[in-house]
């Protein structure tokens, strides 16, 4: 069924959103609109108090501005990247308009009060996906509109650096370990981005060293 193929984790997606958060991030989560609309798969009440919880979960993050629901039909893994893409451009835009005052181009945004370098500025998509679909479609609009390009030109969207290109550089793979820690007679899980990642090497190195990135 297409409840076993997605299955959501709202209570995975919390401990993302409050990692990042936690570490002075703007973060935004693309989930499938089908997901507010879960229905037990069995007819027990265990199976149907999970499922609550979950949508229950889902709603709590939608109400507090971090879910952006995919409408039916439609491909997450798009909506996904063009958020990130977009928070580049306005990054971009405002370390432009901001060079005169060197400072300013070091900064994320007034309320972040960190530093951060300006090749960290902008998107990023936090995904355990290679995005294969969407770089695929990319590339092939790349060819049937091989008119428009030239050297060390633009591409259709107007992005100097392909999908494939951008995806090396900003995305970041995740996992979730079991450090020992008990809530409420369960087990804890606790978020564990890539830790090579560079974005994710800076904001721990703040972290740790009491800096708010």
């Amino acid at each position: 069924s297409r409840y076993n193929k997605r299955q959501p984790n709202p209570h995975g997606i919390r401990l993302a959103i409050e990692y990042f958060l936690s570490r002075k991030c703007r973060v935004t989560a693309v989930v499938p609109t089908s997901w507010y609309r879960l229905r037990p798969r069995n007819k027990n009440e265990g199976d149907a108090k999970m499922v609550t919880d979950e949508v229950d979960e889902l709603r709590s993050l939608r109400e507090q501005g971090f879910l952006v629901a995919c409408p039916p039909g439609d491909d997450d893994d798009a909506y996904s990247i063009a958020l990130a893409r977009r928070e580049e451009d306005r990054q971009k835009h405002k370390a432009t308009t901001t060079a005169h005052h060197e400072d300013d181009a070091m900064m994320d945004d007034d309320e972040d009060g960190g530093l951060i370098p300006e090749s960290l500025l902008g998107g990023f998509v936090l995904s355990n996906d290679f995005f294969h679909d969407a770089v695929r479609r990319e590339e092939q609009a790349r060819k049937d509109h091989h008119q428009f390009y030239s050297a060390g030109g633009s591409s259709l969207s107007g992005r100097k650096s392909s999908l494939r290109e951008w995806l090396k550089q900003c995305r970041i793979s995740y996992s979730f370990a079991n450090v020992g820690k008990i809530f409420q007679g369960q087990i804890e899980m606790e978020f564990l981005p890539n830790p090579r990642h560079p974005l994710i090497e800076c904001i721990e190195a703040g972290h740790r060293f009491g800096s708010d990135l």
